[in-house]
């Protein structure tokens, strides 16, 4: 025999009423917290690319540009030697006298040489300080000083440390975006 409740159904169907009920609200909970973090991963993954494709290419145009300084730079030395080859000679004259100081003696050159190899380095160190003064006053000249190397070093690296910082401000607020 059955029993009936106060809504007219039968006491022993309402239980299972109620569970299917509480199913079906936690089905249809799931189903919309799964298209909410659904939408949301997509989101931070459509920002997140296009955060890197901003960085890259902002990354691909600094070093480009730091090519393209350098390669100038390069020229402009290229320029410098071609217009005082004379000048690159004896700086290279010079290089090559100071190595070749720096080098040891060996006994060999020693017993061949004797006081012959003597003189020839004293007058190689003699050359090699004339073409050294030599050459930094026409480095002088021309505005090629140490200061002026640093300057554009510095100055290479105050733009090359702005474009990083660019490039990091650009993928942070695509990033925020």
């Amino acid at each position: 025999m059955s029993n009936i409740n106060r809504t007219g159904a039968d006491d022993q169907t309402a239980p299972h009423s109620r569970t299917d009920a509480a199913r079906e609200r936690v089905t249809h909970a799931y189903g919309t917290a799964k298209e909410k973090v659904s939408d949301t991963v997509g989101k931070v993954a459509e920002r997140t690319t296009t955060a890197y494709e901003t960085a890259r290419e902002r990354t691909g145009q600094a070093y480009t540009a730091a090519g393209e300084k350098a390669a100038a730079t390069g020229r402009a030395a290229g320029a410098q030697i071609e217009s005082n080859p004379l000048v690159a000679l004896a700086g290279g004259l010079a290089v090559g006298v100071i190595a070749g100081a720096l080098l040891p003696r060996t006994m060999r050159e020693d017993a061949v040489l004797g006081p012959v190899g003597d003189r020839i380095k004293a007058a190689a160190g003699d050359a090699a300080q004339a073409a050294k003064v030599a050459g930094l006053d026409k480095l002088d000249e021309l505005g090629l000083t140490p200061d002026a190397a640093r300057d554009k070093v510095a100055g290479f690296a105050e733009n090359a440390r702005t474009a990083v910082g660019e490039v990091g401000a650009a993928a942070a607020g695509a990033v925020r975006s």
